[in-house]
């Protein structure tokens, strides 16, 4: 689906009562079927809700984007906004998990309407460390976290 000038990847399965928006940040949309425990997880969400899955734009399936003009949480809670339109749902639970959990918190706070309930798992309040956030990462260990997700990302052999 275009974004702007952007394609951005989205699934939706089951058919329950709740549209349930599971967004667990750097994942693959096509490939986490092919790993039993994520998808047992996400078939059991579908058994009680209409989950909607994407990748967020420049993870995934979706389009990447240069590192020099990688998205902003602001340009990722519009992704959003474009895919439960796109699906037709007005209003849904968010479950965010690991990184993704940022941009949930701007999308429910920018578009209070659209959120029914809002569940964050595992997520941090930044990455990098800072004189009030002393838990968050050193610039030079996010720069080499970034480095070796680009070379393994998408390798098959990894």
């Amino acid at each position: 689906m275009a974004v702007g000038e952007a394609e951005v990847a989205y699934q939706v399965i089951g058919e329950g009562p709740l549209d349930l928006v599971y967004h667990h940040g750097l994942c693959q949309l096509d490939l986490q079927w092919d790993v039993a425990p994520e998808a047992a997880f996400n078939s059991r969400l579908a058994a009680f809700s209409r989950l909607i899955l994407f990748d967020r734009r420049g993870s995934g399936a979706s389009e990447r984007a240069a590192r020099a003009d990688f998205p902003t949480w602001e340009v990722w809670s519009e992704d959003l906004v474009a895919v439960l339109d796109a699906v037709g749902s007005q209003r849904a639970a968010i479950f965010a998990e690991a990184e993704a959990g940022a941009t949930a918190v701007l999308f429910a706070a920018a578009h209070p309407k659209r959120v029914n309930a809002l569940v964050l798992g595992n997520t941090q309040a930044r990455w990098a460390a800072a004189d009030d956030y002393p838990i968050g990462m050193a610039p030079s260990d996010i720069d080499t976290l970034v480095t070796l997700t680009e070379s393994i990302w998408g390798k098959a052999d990894r």
